[in-house]
């Protein structure tokens, strides 16, 4: 169990530190993805899309000492539910919005799958932060390689249904069933 919790939080650590420098890197385009989901006030959107992806950065640096762990995955969990109230309002609408969640990194949908992954992430950082006062953070070359693996794997995967989703959308459009 010591080995999942360790992995776990290398990556998630790795995961919101892709999300959220991605979206620095190109800050005006994330505060323009922010503006699309239309769930905040026009005053605050400029403001919440600029600190948000520093927020990010900040709780998933926090998960590496033990000592601000507890607030890194508290912050997460809360930033998570944020998300996904925000996916399901938009879903509801039926607006057809990029998520924004890997700024310009990764182009993908608001959709049940971003929700489910945003849900997944979520249930991942309750656990572990159930489980935060049982592990103490171990350093190893093992665990960060294997939650980099783990974090390759779930970009992998969403680039993969982001680029399945475009072609059925394509296909569509054509006229081919």
């Amino acid at each position: 169990m010591e080995a999942i919790y360790n992995i776990g939080i290398y990556f998630l650590l790795m995961f919101f530190m892709i999300s959220s420098i991605s979206k620095i890197i190109n800050l005006s385009h994330f505060t323009n993805i922010v503006m699309e989901y239309d769930v905040l006030p026009e005053k605050s959107v400029k403001l919440f899309g600029t600190l948000l992806p520093f927020i990010e950065l900040l709780a998933s640096i926090s998960l590496l000492l033990d000592s601000t762990k507890i607030y890194g995955l508290m912050a997460l969990i809360f930033l998570l539910f944020c998300f996904s109230i925000s996916v399901i309002r938009v879903i509801k609408s039926g607006k057809k919005i990029t998520c924004g969640c890997y700024g310009k990194f990764m182009d993908s949908k608001v959709d049940n799958l971003t929700l489910l992954k945003i849900t997944m992430l979520m249930l991942l950082s309750i656990v572990l932060l159930m489980k935060s006062s049982s592990f103490l953070l171990e350093f190893s070359v093992f665990y960060l390689f294997m939650g980099l693996l783990v974090t390759i794997g779930v970009l992998l995967i969403q680039k993969l249904l982001s680029f399945h989703q475009e072609t059925i959308s394509k296909l569509n459009v054509n006229g081919v069933d």
